[in-house]
């Protein structure tokens, strides 16, 4: 376990967490848009 590879590592789990609150937002987004449509619609 060396410095460097332990860099990588947080690294890379700091670009996962990213991603994934990036592609949480858009859903969430997505989900507000389709639920707007469905009660104009209604």
């Amino acid at each position: 376990m060396t410095t460097s590879f332990l860099l990588m590592m947080g690294g890379a789990l700091t670009v996962l967490a990213v991603l994934h609150w990036l592609l949480f937002r858009l859903v969430k987004r997505a989900m507000a848009r389709s639920a707007d449509n469905d009660r104009s619609t209604d």
